[in-house]
């Protein structure tokens, strides 16, 4: 739902959220936009007027009552109207029902003319994100309504049509001398405004704003060497508590917004992985890379490292699903087809054509399966040591169980990597297979960690609590 705008005094205008008054109940855009295409659907109800004179006024409530069956139970709920109840004009029931009638046609006129303001906010709001003389302070009050507007889908769209994407890019980390909170929050509203959309993701592979002329950068090139350069800003022993705060949010932000125009989109998944222009290829470090690092590294928050165990074990569901389900739903769909037409399946065919298909499709999951196991080893290492240093941590004199002890301690951050290592690590144990049986040295490495842990991490994934706590 869009939420009420703010600073009017500074715009010169009142704008109301409709139904942030209307209906508690209407809390978020997505029910916004349902009302007003239920309302658009039966505007030729609206047109027909139930004040006609050539009908009775019994005809005029029947008439209300007839399109009000057209709209959703939520809706009706929120008029208070009963459509099973029977009307009779001059009743109490029919003067309430004319009156809810009356209400939701005032409720369309607000509503559209309200929908044709949002696109003249955003380009205004922008304005001010690129006027040097703003305050950091009022930027990031500006951004916070934009943000609001961008979750909706309609807005995003109209947002980028106006030619106001380059005015928001252009507080990308690197391009700006506002603060870190200002580009923490523009990376928040990147990421809010292209997630919804195959075709709002492609938005990063466009050019970033207030980039000197002829240096141009793509968005998608601006995050990835953010997120290299704030990453070894973090390893920094010189930062303040203060300053390590503010870069750990900016880190989140960045991958907050990469993963929301990489996520199932394999075009965005492609760009991460290149090597740009100009880069030298031994130099460059790819998106799997940055979560290697990151997911190694000692100087990052337990937060950080959640949000890229979360990524990788993301990328991995899409590869499946690509790799499996794709495959699975492509033949059942050609088989029926065949069929329909009257034809013979050739299962030698289609399975050279599903073959041809997933060769073209190259989701970025690929890269962890290709890693000569070394991601299968990291989950092992990880889920190895949570669930080892758990049994290790209760004091002797303690009554509980140590694992008792233990999870009962345990930070939501620390949980939710396991839940995500043991997903990585069980999704790389069926793409490898008996592979897995091999006398390889880093296989036979690989099974030196399984081993040591096993028992630990059996324990601990069927310990009640856990069972609890994580699923």
């Amino acid at each position: 739902m869009w939420k009420a705008f703010v600073n009017v005094a500074l715009l010169g205008a009142v704008i109301v959220c409709l139904f942030c008054e209307a209906a508690a109940t209407q809390n978020d855009s997505a029910d916004t936009k349902r009302a007003m295409k239920n309302l658009a659907l039966h505007a030729d109800s609206v047109q027909e007027s139930p004040s006609t004179p050539s009908l009775t006024e019994q005809d005029q409530i029947d008439g209300i009552k007839s399109a009000f069956l057209k709209l959703p139970s939520e809706e009706l709920a929120r008029l208070g109207v009963d459509v099973h109840h029977s009307y009779v004009a001059g009743t109490e029931e029919a003067v309430a029902l004319q009156a809810a009638w009356a209400q939701r046609q005032i409720e369309l006129k607000e509503m559209m003319e309200k929908q044709l303001k949002a696109a003249d906010f955003m380009s205004e709001l922008a304005g001010y994100l690129v006027n040097a003389s703003v305050p950091d302070e009022e930027a990031l009050d500006h951004l916070d309504n934009l943000e609001h507007l961008l979750a909706d889908i309609d807005n995003a769209r109209d947002f980028h049509n106006i030619g106001k994407w380059s005015a928001l890019t252009s507080l990308l980390p690197g391009l700006t001398q506002r603060s870190i909170a200002v580009q923490t929050k523009a990376l928040h509203c990147i990421g809010t405004a292209v997630k919804n959309d195959y075709d709002f993701q492609l938005w990063v592979l466009e050019a970033a704003g207030g980039q000197p002329a002829g240096e141009e950068k793509l968005v998608v090139e601006i995050l990835s060497a953010a997120l290299s350069d704030v990453s070894r800003q973090m390893t920094s022993t010189t930062l303040s508590d203060e300053v390590k705060i503010e870069l750990d949010g900016l880190l989140r932000r960045i991958l907050y917004a990469l993963t929301s125009a990489a996520r199932g989109n394999l075009d965005v998944q492609a760009a991460l992985s290149a090597v740009p222009e100009g880069a030298e290829a031994p130099s460059h470090i790819s998106f799997v890379d940055q979560l290697k690092e990151c997911v190694d590294s000692p100087k990052l928050s337990v937060g950080v490292k959640r949000k890229c165990w979360h990524i990788v074990s993301d990328l991995l569901d899409e590869m499946v699903y690509i790799r499996h389900d794709v495959a699975h739903e492509y033949a059942a769909m050609q088989r029926e087809q065949t069929v329909a037409a009257g034809g013979e399946v050739s299962e030698d065919a289609l399975a050279d054509k599903i073959l041809q298909i997933l060769n073209s499709l190259q989701p970025m999951g690929m890269s962890f399966v290709r890693d000569d196991y070394q991601w299968l080893l990291r989950a092992e290492e990880v889920a190895g040591q949570i669930a080892s240093s758990c049994q290790q941590s209760a004091s002797s004199g303690n009554k509980e169980s140590p694992q008792d002890s233990c999870i009962g301690r345990m930070s939501p951050e620390v949980r939710d990597i396991f839940t995500h290592v043991i997903k990585v690590r069980s999704v790389l144990r069926s793409e490898y297979g008996s592979a897995l049986d091999g006398d390889d040295d880093r296989l036979t490495a690989l099974r030196s960690t399984v081993q040591k842990h096993a028992q630990d991490v059996q324990s601990f994934l069927e310990h009640p609590l856990m069972q609890d706590k994580l699923y």
